[in-house]
């Protein structure tokens, strides 16, 4: 059976001081996504045990790559 999902992983640099603002952003396009009939998955994730925090998002989409 062919894999017909797509991954999407980038990843982004916060600047210090606006993790806050970022996270509030991050809601928002999650919100968007959620009447879009082919999205299997959309989130992100953070990781702040660096000292750096970047954020990974994941989308999953049933359109073709």
């Amino acid at each position: 059976m062919a894999d017909t999902c797509c991954t999407l992983v980038p990843y982004f640099k916060v600047h210090p001081g606006k993790l806050g603002q970022f996270r509030a952003l991050c809601d928002e396009f999650v919100a968007k996504t959620a009447s879009e009939p082919k999205c299997l998955h959309y989130a992100f994730s953070f990781d702040v045990d660096n000292g750096v925090p970047p954020a990974s998002q994941h989308e999953i989409d049933r359109r073709p790559c």
